[in-house]
């Protein structure tokens, strides 16, 4: 699994029930770990009548090739949709860590494929 390889130290302490270290880039989420071992964002959502996925976002880490395809496929299903309303989106259930970096290429990478196939006149 994507996260087990990515946050290693901290599905560890969470997994011993430690929590997560003070260092850590997950300290400011109250990570944990939901039956599936999935790691999760908790938080005051947790208080809504949000659907799961929804109160408690999968964290996705940064920089990485399931957090790419989870954006483009959001971007592609919702008919290219700006930046804002993407972000909007992913984050209904998942939680990359730098979202808005990882979006912002992901338009500008659709805008240059654009660029290469229209048609010269």
């Amino acid at each position: 699994m994507v996260q087990g390889e990515v946050f290693s130290a901290e599905v560890r302490n969470l997994q011993c029930q430690k929590g997560v270290l003070p260092k850590s880039k997950l300290k400011n989420l109250n990570p944990f770990l939901d039956s599936d071992g999935v790691l999760r964002v908790g938080g005051r959502l947790g208080n809504s009548d949000l659907p799961y996925v929804s109160k408690y976002p999968a964290i996705l880490p940064n920089r990485h090739k399931l957090t790419n395809q989870i954006i483009e496929y959001f971007h592609l299903r919702n008919l290219h949709i700006g930046s804002s309303s993407l972000l909007h989106c992913v984050r209904e259930r998942f939680w990359p860590l730098v979202l808005v970096v990882v979006v912002l290429s992901a338009e500008k990478l659709y805008m240059n494929v654009l660029f290469v196939l229209r048609p010269s006149q």
